[in-house]
């Protein structure tokens, strides 16, 4: 049990020494909101869109208009990052942890020493089965590489910033033969890669 402490000790003097933990993605991010309206003309779209099946002869079928809201969130520079570390004693460390001091939410990940980084982190996604490691704001993160045995062998401090930015994008009338577009299905890629968003 003294000689597995002793060895660690060294081990973490060492890695204090040289250590430089870091996120491949860097330490700034952004989430960015977009919405706005468009208008759909659907020419020639059967009436069993509204829950009626008719005869698919030209005399059942009609020209419809929708009005259909669109949004989306996208991240940048990305939503998720590896953590690397550049020091001495590589093949030392099993798994990074990275915490965050000021939600106390921590996530652990595989570190690969020949590849010199984690698996990814996942940092701005919510979802039923996910929880982001970052809020918007200032973020202090406690990056610590692991043994593996789970302990601890060197802690770094990071800082990382996460901004929000939201944006209406202009109206846009559109057109389709497409009876998923016309029930707002697909429109909404469409339109924003046409519109203008500010």
């Amino acid at each position: 049990m003294l000689t597995k402490i002793f060895i660690t000790t060294i081990a973490l003097l060492s890695f204090n020494c040289f250590s430089a933990f870091k996120l491949q993605s860097g330490d700034s991010y952004k989430i960015n909101y977009e919405s706005g309206y468009a208008g759909v003309t659907c020419y020639g779209q059967p009436r069993y869109l509204k829950g009626h099946k008719p005869n698919l002869g030209t005399s059942e079928r009609k020209t419809t208009h929708h009005q259909v809201f669109c949004q989306r969130e996208y991240y940048t520079p990305t939503s998720s990052s590896r953590a690397i570390y550049t020091g001495d004693n590589m093949d030392l460390i099993s798994k990074i942890k990275i915490e965050n001091i000021d939600t106390s939410k921590s996530k652990t990940k595989k570190f690969y020493p020949d590849k010199k980084y984690s698996k990814r982190f996942n940092l701005l996604i919510r979802t039923l089965f996910q929880r982001p490691l970052l809020i918007e704001g200032e973020n202090n993160l406690s990056i610590s590489a692991l043994d593996k045995d789970g302990d601890i062998l060197a802690t770094n401090s990071l800082q990382v910033s996460v901004g929000f930015s939201e944006a209406r994008c202009s109206y846009r009338s559109m057109l389709s033969h497409n009876p998923k577009d016309c029930l707002g299905y697909n429109i909404c890629s469409r339109y924003f890669y046409e519109t203008t968003c500010r």
